[in-house]
């Protein structure tokens, strides 16, 4: 949608996931989470998991939070594992696109309170997770991921989550 497009190639978004990478970005890919009321969470797991096998680095990926609706612990918010993404943590036995709940009991987390219009930036490689929305109200979230602009173009593999496939490309 042009809104979405919008907020996508938004400089101020592209600023943050520039001063985050180190270096100029592209947007790369974006998806609206849904998440209604009684809606279950994410599993453990880390986004560059969907981006390895592109050849591009770890560190020259970004995810971003922006919040459409209030987002805390009752309504399922994103947890966090600061520090374990500089650790080379276990795959899930039942699917490669996870890491095992193991890897990270015991370890500190956070569950960033955030406004509607907050942005939360974080590496690729940052495990986290999200519990079920136990509140009456939705917790909307748009995810965009951005990568170092020395990558737009790039082929892209063909995801078996999203199924998509096609050209990396800075719009």
């Amino acid at each position: 949608s042009q809104a979405f497009s919008a907020i996508a190639h938004d400089r101020r978004l592209l600023a943050l996931a520039s001063d985050a990478i180190g270096a100029p970005s592209a947007f790369f890919k974006d998806k609206l989470i849904m998440k209604p009321p009684g809606v279950f969470g994410y599993a453990l797991h880390h986004d560059y998991a969907y981006w390895a096998g592109l050849g591009v680095p770890a560190d020259e990926f970004v995810s971003l939070f922006v919040a459409l609706d209030a987002s805390d612990a009752s309504n399922g918010a994103l947890e966090l594992f600061p520090g374990l993404h500089r650790r080379e943590l276990p795959v899930h036995r039942d699917d490669p696109f996870d890491l095992e709940p193991a890897a990270a009991e015991g370890e500190e987390s956070c569950v960033p309170t955030l406004a509607a219009g907050d942005a939360l930036v974080f590496h690729s490689l940052m495990p986290h997770q999200s519990a079920p929305n136990r509140s009456a109200l939705p917790r909307r979230t748009y995810i965009l991921t951005y990568m170092d602009a020395r990558h737009a173009g790039r082929p892209r593999r063909a995801d078996r989550r999203d199924g998509e496939a096609g050209a990396v490309t800075a719009q």
